[in-house]
């Protein structure tokens, strides 16, 4: 009986445990997100996260030191309204795990400004179920300028 219930506890471990219908949605959640950013559209971004969720972003400043810097959704949605830049942001083989209302997206991603490379790195999104729809809670990358992969 012992065995039984560490294979049942195992089995709720596993990513594959949660419906391909869970991550599906969460991953069309983080392609909204991502949509929303790629167009600018700051109403879209705001619709697709909580305002009182978080971003941060991992960086070397130029002396070489790791800094992170952040800023809640709500201010992340603020400073999108009126912005110029044409940016361009797509992931590439994500691994998605999802528990119950709650689930995290990561995966490597490459980000262009105006056509140009500025960076790679890693996404973090955590997301949870709002009345049945998945939302961006919080969000985290690496900003990594070198070594970009050619996806």
């Amino acid at each position: 009986m012992r065995k039984l219930g560490l294979v049942v506890a195992a089995m709720l471990l596993i990513p594959g445990a949660a419906s391909a219908d869970d991550r599906s949605d969460v991953k069309a959640s983080v392609d909204r997100w991502l949509a929303a950013i790629n167009a600018n559209d700051a109403d879209a971004l705001a619709a697709n996260q909580l305002p009182q969720g978080m971003t941060f972003r991992q960086f070397h400043a130029p002396d070489g030191t790791l800094k992170l810097s952040n800023r809640s959704n709500a201010d992340w949605v603020e400073r999108m309204r009126g912005a110029k830049d044409r940016l361009h942001e797509r992931y590439w083989r994500p691994t998605i795990l999802v528990h119950g209302g709650i689930a995290t997206f990561w995966a490597p991603y490459s980000f262009d400004i105006n056509g140009k490379r500025s960076h790679c790195g890693i996404d973090v999104f955590d997301l949870v179920k709002v009345e049945g729809k998945w939302l961006v809670a919080n969000a985290m990358w690496t900003v990594e300028p070198q070594g970009c992969a050619k996806k």
